[in-house]
């Protein structure tokens, strides 16, 4: 009996914590991409647009959400973030019980798992409405990690595929794992059901036509470890996320180089701890698709570090589960300042989420070398009518960026607005 009330007494800690960081998120309004999906997509509209679009529309399961929302009425986004954060407190859960697993114990399990649920590179996964098909897919790959059964584990492998085509790598890593032909059969009829649609080769030609494929392929792998100065330095941390101290030519290299150490490791102990290199192997198979074999014009952004991130508390685990007693309670510790330290970062970030133009002034102030946040600073100042305010913005962009034509006619709109 005691023991069932220390389970749930940590599960409830767990959740109120979670709950009290990311609380200023959920009041948060509509953000940006949010007004693609889910608010203008036609399948996310309700349960009788789904089943008309349903051989149109890309990530099926994720649609299937948000159109049971609309038919719902949930409309307003904290409606909608009602399911978000219930999705995202599972991930959380199921972390936890993984790491439990893999011999966490009772308690460096709930504060690496809540460690990781308050860092604040999940902001755009957690709040943004948009970010739902990352969060969904991470929800299934949990699902199947945690899972003892390979039917079962190939079964949520399959989901987190519908849910976001990104998880396909990681399916055939369960694949693999698992060696069975009809279940991987099976799993692929499955997901060509889900995935062939006209929109994915859509995504596929923008993303290696739009701009030089290589240029994008070079950034976007660079962004392999410049990303993890992100995870390191929480407080950094912006919706708008920019190569760090180096420039991303040289962020290659690193990358280069942390790939050489990566393969060397899995080489090393590849017969002697197999279960360490499978969890090593977990990030890249979660990492790549996000990050070098689906290009971005963006090639840094949160949800593709969000969606790799489950990686590190199971990893950071191997240490703390073969220290002696003395270095545990070091390792606790840490973990502890580590947590009070995410949750006051993650508690502040998620609160300029609140106002747009706060959330983009911040963006600018992290993210100096980039023109987007100015210009979407100045588009926000600009709707809240205090144009006086974005032309003074959209000037100090001039003077980084001389030869933009988008700020050039943003100035001209904005003087002939001010003239009325």
């Amino acid at each position: 009996m005691l023991k069932h009330w220390s389970i749930i007494s940590t599960w409830f800690i767990t959740i109120l914590i979670f709950i009290l960081v990311w609380c200023p998120g959920f009041r948060s309004p509509y953000q940006f991409d949010d007004y693609v999906t889910p608010l203008q997509d036609p399948a996310s509209q309700s349960l009788t647009s789904f089943a008309e679009n349903f051989f149109k529309t890309l990530r099926p399961l994720t649609k299937l959400t948000c159109a049971i929302e609309s038919s719902l009425g949930l409309t307003n986004a904290p409606e909608r973030r009602v399911f978000q954060y219930s999705l995202a407190i599972g991930c959380m859960l199921l972390l936890m019980l993984i790491l439990e697993k893999k011999g966490g114990g009772k308690i460096f399990s709930p504060i690496l798992a809540l460690s990781w649920a308050t860092h604040p590179v999940h902001a755009e996964t957690f709040i943004a409405l948009s970010g739902r098909s990352t969060l969904l897919s991470l929800f299934f790959v949990l699902l199947s990690l945690w899972s003892s059964k390979k039917s079962y584990q190939i079964l949520y492998a399959v989901l987190a595929v519908l849910s976001k085509e990104v998880a396909l790598l990681f399916l055939i890593y369960q694949l693999i794992k698992n060696k069975n032909f009809n279940l991987a059969l099976a799993s692929f009829l499955l997901v060509s059901l889900g995935l062939v649609r006209f929109r994915l080769w859509q995504l596929i030609e923008f993303s290696w036509k739009e701009v030089p494929h290589f240029v994008n392929w070079w950034d976007n792998f660079a962004g392999l470890s410049s990303g993890l100065y992100y995870f390191i330095f929480p407080s950094k941390i912006g919706i708008e996320l920019d190569f760090p101290l180096i420039d991303s030519s040289l962020w290659f290299f690193v990358s280069v180089f942390l790939v050489v150490i990566f393969l060397s490791i899995v080489l090393k102990y590849y017969r002697r701890s197999p279960q360490f290199v499978a969890d090593l192997l977990l990030w890249p198979v979660l990492i790549f698709p996000t990050q070098t074999l689906i290009l971005k014009l963006d090639p840094l952004a949160l949800r593709p570090l969000s969606y790799s991130s489950i990686v590190i508390p199971i990893l950071i685990l191997g240490p703390i589960r073969n220290a002696r007693m003395v270095m545990k309670g070091v390792f606790l510790l840490a973990a502890l300042c580590m947590l009070v330290f995410l949750s006051l970062t993650t508690y502040s970030f998620s609160s300029v989420y609140q106002n747009p133009i706060a959330l983009w002034t911040d963006a600018k102030i992290k993210a100096p070398r980039k023109l987007r946040p100015a210009m979407n600073l100045a588009y926000f100042l600009v709707q809240a009518d205090r144009a006086p305010e974005a032309k003074v913005v959209l000037l100090e962009a001039k003077q980084k960026w001389p030869k933009s034509i988008e700020v050039d006619t943003k100035l001209e709109a904005i003087e002939i607005l001010l003239k009325k």
